[in-house]
């Protein structure tokens, strides 16, 4: 199925809180019952770059988008990935950090790398 994003002219994948909420969930979060019960959740690049662009950040800090809309067939994980976003807005920080300075502060978080109010994926993003 064709991907097709409609995002805002600042839409920054590098300046996101949803590289964070990846990491977060892919460390907290486990599957349910059924056959893969308990592992460790991994998403796919598709949802990964979904993920990130529900949570991109303009040049002040602030969420872009308050709404957005994901379209799979039938068993195409929808529910689970309903269900991994509000456990992360329930249980975790989903805010960014800018400092009232300004200044960026720099550190690191699992395998993605966050700067406030800015943050980044170590590995390439398909655009």
């Amino acid at each position: 199925m064709p991907l097709q994003v409609i995002a805002a002219p600042e839409h920054d994948l590098n300046r996101s809180l949803g590289w964070i909420a990846l990491w977060w969930i892919e460390t907290f979060v486990q599957h349910g019952p059924g056959d893969v019960s308990g592992e460790p959740i991994v998403n796919n690049d598709e949802y990964s770059d979904f993920i990130a662009s529900c949570y991109c950040l303009d040049e002040d800090g602030r969420r872009l988008y308050d709404s957005a809309f994901f379209s799979r067939p039938k068993g195409g994980n929808k529910s689970e990935v309903a269900a991994m976003l509000a456990l992360f807005e329930a249980l975790a920080r989903a805010v960014s950090n800018a400092t009232h300075s300004g200044r960026p502060c720099s550190h690191r978080v699992g395998k993605h790398t966050s700067s406030l109010g800015r943050y980044t994926r170590t590995s390439p993003v398909s655009q």
